[in-house]
C-alpha cells in the first residue's frame, strides 16, 4: 500500500493532532470527522431559536454552515441533483502506517511535471 493515494476529506491540523490522542492513530479519522460534524451540525440545529422536535430535519439544514473538524460542511438540496451535503475533499497518500496530504504536481517554469518518488 505504500505510495497509494486515494481522495478524502480533509481534516484540519488541529482536529487530526486531538484525534490521535485520543484514539492514537490517525485510523478512520475521516470517519470520525463526519460523525463530529454531523453531531455538531445537529446541536447547533436544535439549539436554534424557534426549532421544534420532530420538524422536518431537512428544513432546518437548508442555508446552515458549519466549521467542523472537515473544514467548510454544508447541506444542499438542488432540484437538479438532490439533496447532499458539501465539504472539501483532498488527495492523500500512504507513507509508512500513516498518510500524509498530497501536493498535486505543477508544471513547472518549462511545462513539465516532476513527480516525486513513492
Amino acid at each position: 500500500m505504500q505510495g497509494a493515494l486515494f481522495s478524502d476529506i480533509d481534516i484540519s491540523d488541529e482536529w487530526l493532532s486531538a484525534y490521535v490522542s485520543e484514539a492514537g492513530s490517525s485510523h478512520n479519522a475521516s470517519f470520525a470527522a463526519n460523525a463530529y460534524a454531523f453531531a455538531n451540525l445537529m446541536a447547533h440545529i436544535a439549539n436554534k431559536p424557534g426549532y421544534q422536535r420532530g420538524a422536518d430535519l431537512r428544513d432546518y439544514l437548508n442555508g446552515t454552515k458549519a466549521e467542523p473538524a472537515c473544514g467548510s460542511c454544508s447541506y444542499h438540496n438542488d432540484p437538479e441533483v438532490g439533496q447532499y451535503f458539501a465539504f472539501p475533499v483532498v488527495a492523500k497518500i500512504i507513507r509508512g502506517s500513516d498518510w500524509e496530504r498530497y501536493s498535486v504536481p505543477r508544471p513547472n517554469s518549462e511545462g513539465r511535471v516532476e513527480y516525486p518518488r513513492l
